[in-house]
């Protein structure tokens, strides 16, 4: 009975980890940019060369500023899933690697949503990744014409 009781409880506890996953794979994402940035729309090949380090310029000559929530959170993980479709791990190797050869500086990594919002609104240039409904207050970038992803 124990054993049974054991497994079921397994099961459970697997199926709510796979209902979480799901949940977070299917979360909308919304791309907050600084009022600097002149760029109103993009498709969604431009915000992803942007964010795995192919565009370093927006389309007026300025610098882009990366800006994300840290892999490892909620909105990090889906930012990874859906721009990446990689793991946090992989996305954190990826971008330790740019660094290392000097190809890149590093992106600023966030602790929150609201710690992401206030340095795209400071910071000339910033471009972050926010799930769509923590995104209110920010000036957001359409992408393929949809203010979430």
């Amino acid at each position: 009975m124990k054993k049974f009781i054991s497994t079921y409880m397994k099961t459970i506890m697997l199926s709510i980890a796979l209902l979480f996953v799901s949940k977070v794979s299917q979360a909308q994402l919304t791309v907050v940019v600084n009022e600097s940035v002149a760029e109103s729309d993009a498709s969604l090949g431009y915000v992803k060369s942007i964010f795995k380090a192919q565009k370093t310029r927006w389309k007026d000559g300025s610098k882009i500023v990366l800006v994300m929530l840290k892999p490892e959170s909620s909105g990090g993980a889906q930012m990874c899933s859906k721009v990446f479709g990689q793991s946090p791990n992989d996305v954190n190797k990826f971008y330790m690697a740019l660094v290392f050869q000097g190809q890149i500086t590093a992106p600023k990594f966030c602790n929150s949503d609201d710690e992401l919002k206030a340095f795209v609104k400071n910071t000339k240039g910033a471009v972050g990744i926010l799930p769509a409904k923590d995104a209110a207050g920010a000036k957001s970038l359409k992408v393929d014409g949809n203010v979430a992803f």
